[in-house]
């Protein structure tokens, strides 16, 4: 590392010291080997300066701060590798830290300190070369040309940076400079609050910790790999409204907007695609009123803002009013299982599925798409009428969707079966209004009908059952599921009918005739007497 050098602006003595810890015996411009890009932070400890890089080096100038009787104070001059200049300004009464400026030579300094039009032969021989000033150093020369003594490196500083903008949220800084230097952004006391390298399409952006108070200057310059420093590109943050928005309120049908803001600035509401849907100006009271373009009562997100004439602005988002019910669902289906229900509602809209007695067998909520499937509590598919609505996060309620579940449940064996005394009639239990058949032992139907709404049936049928004789019974639902079968026995013995339609053969050995299926005919007989 160089040595520093300093210039005691009351003697007019200049004198080299070697890197370190330093103690200045009164206002001085001090000249350090180092260039900007490499200072982290610059602190004040009473009427000391503690100068730390991001090499992690540090040294203190002790007394920096300390001003003489006619208010003078130190200087500092920093330069690079290079023979680059640069001033460091800083407010000595709140110090924060430095602010940068190319320094084209040194001169001014020292005369503006009585030092070099009063500067004994030694300072012009030897100091003045020593420090790089007067006609051995010109910024203009060391910035802008290649040649001289600096061995043809790269001394020439970029651009000023361009086309600089701070983000509505004051956190970022973007603009233009030239591509792969390092654009930085130091406030009014020269901090740096945040740093970026230019992209290979001459942009930056910049990210800052916090957004800068209201009204203040910031300074954006850009540093090349050789170390050189642009001159600073300014920008002002903007100021504030004497009024912030507030109080804001939707009317009843949605097409009235209200509030507080500063009187007089310009009132604008717009949807979040941009579009304006009205504008206003507040009056003297602070208050507005704004009429807009259509009814917002779905909950509509609005970006209000209000503008005063210094161009002082700010935008707060406001949420409409949500009065509105969502559509019925569509699109339901139910699993075969008849417990999980599907179909489609209103994005985010919580779905819930009722039975015809109010009671929520499940619920769910909607996704992005609007689709949407309920887990039921139990299966549903015995033909049951299920309510599904929809409600949205202001809990507007839907009107309800209907659906009829597919019935596949098979209805039970009835019961209780009996047959009448005289075969004709046959009774018992089974599901309510389900249809009812009577069959023999070969499978004939014997009889059909319904059962009654209390669950009874009692059964004429179009055939006597024989006594004694096994009959099916089974029932069958409006969905088409048949039960499984159920028996009983004719009661009692019913004596066969007379046979008849008699015929013997002509031989005498065959009788012929119709007697009831299933009996068994015998033939008696007695001699004939003469």
């Amino acid at each position: 590392m160089d040595n520093i050098v300093v210039a005691d602006k009351a003697t007019q003595q200049i004198s080299e010291a070697a890197w370190g810890d330093m103690r200045l015996n009164g206002p001085s411009v001090v000249k350090v080997p180092v260039a900007p890009a490499q200072v982290a932070t610059a602190t004040r400890s009473g009427q000391d300066l503690l100068l730390t890089l991001k090499s992690g080096e540090h040294i203190t100038v002790s007394q920096f701060f300390t001003a003489n009787t006619a208010g003078q104070t130190s200087d500092m001059v920093f330069e690079n590798e290079n023979g680059a200049l640069w001033e460091a300004h800083y407010d000595a009464q709140a110090f924060k830290g430095f602010a940068f400026e190319p320094l084209a030579s040194i001169d001014e300094l020292l005369a503006g300190a009585g030092v070099v039009g009063s500067a004994t032969p030694e300072w012009a021989i030897a100091g003045l070369g020593v420090l790089g000033a007067g006609g051995a150093v010109a910024a203009a020369s060391s910035i802008h040309s290649d040649g001289g003594g600096n061995g043809g490196g790269d001394v020439a500083a970029p651009a000023r940076p361009t086309q600089l903008a701070l983000s509505a949220d004051g956190l970022t800084v973007s603009g233009n400079g030239e591509a792969g230097t390092t654009a930085s952004v130091r406030d009014a006391a020269g901090n740096l609050l945040g740093s970026a390298v230019v992209g290979s399409d001459g942009t930056f952006q910049i990210t800052l910790p916090a957004p800068s108070p209201d009204g203040e200057t910031l300074q954006v310059q850009l540093t090349d790999g050789a170390g050189n420093v642009s001159l600073p590109g300014i920008l002002q943050t903007p100021g504030v409204l004497a009024d912030a928005l507030q109080g804001l309120a939707i009317s009843a049908d949605g097409l009235t907007l209200t509030g507080h803001g500063e009187p007089g600035a310009t009132i604008v509401v717009r949807s979040l695609d941009g579009s304006v849907r009205g504008t206003a100006q507040v009056a003297a009271d602070g208050t507005f009123s704004v009429g807009l373009d259509t009814a917002h009562l779905n909950g509509e997100v609005l970006q209000v803002s209000q503008a005063d004439a210094a161009g002082h602005a700010e935008t707060v988002t406001f949420n409409a009013l949500d009065v509105t019910p969502p559509a019925a669902p569509t699109e339901l289906a139910m699993a075969s299982t008849g417990l999980e229900l599907s179909g489609r509602a209103e994005p985010g809209s919580t779905v819930e599925v009722r039975d015809l007695d109010g009671g929520t067998l499940g619920s769910t909520l909607t996704g992005t798409d609007g689709h949407f499937q309920v887990l039921l509590s139990s299966p549903r598919n015995n033909g049951e009428i299920l309510e599904v609505i929809a409600a949205d996060a202001a809990g507007n309620i839907s009107a309800p969707a209907i659906l009829a579940t597919i019935d596949t449940t098979v209805p039970p064996a009835v019961t209780d079966l009996a047959v009448s005394a005289d075969g004709l009639t046959v009774t018992g239990f089974g599901e309510a209004g389900a249809g009812l058949s009577v069959s023999d032992a070969n499978g004939y139907l014997l009889g059909s009908g319904n059962v009654d709404s209390d669950g009874r049936f009692s059964l004429t049928l179009d055939t006597a059952a024989t006594a004694g004789s096994q009959l099916t019974v089974m029932e069958r639902d409006a969905a088409g599921n048949t039960s499984p079968p159920a028996t009983v026995v004719a009661p009692g013995a019913f004596a066969p009918n007379v046979p008849s339609g008699l015929a013997l053969s002509s031989d005498g050995l065959t009788l012929s005739g119709t007697a009831d299926a299933g009996n068994t005919v015998r033939v008696f007989g007695r001699l004939a007497s003469y």
